[in-house]
């Protein structure tokens, strides 16, 4: 299971098990212009965990002007 939230709001959520996979699931979210919380939660059934998350312009070009920085809260 997986749950992505933006700003509070759920952008992305997954109920299942399977392994982790490069795009396999691609979501398009408008990011505001300022500072934004992104929050990730995965639940790990059995075995491994992990997510790839990555972001870009709808052509698939890197997003620019994006700043991330990491918090433990």
């Amino acid at each position: 299971d997986g749950t992505v939230r933006l700003n509070g709001e759920v952008v992305y959520s997954f109920s299942g098990g399977r392994g982790v996979e490069i795009d396999k699931d691609i979501v398009e979210v408008d990011i505001p212009a300022g500072e934004s919380r992104l929050i990730v939660k995965v639940h790990n059934r059995d075995g491994m965990h992990g997510f790839f998350l990555r972001f870009t312009e709808l052509n698939g070009d890197p997003a620019e002007g994006l700043e991330f920085v990491p918090s433990s809260t």
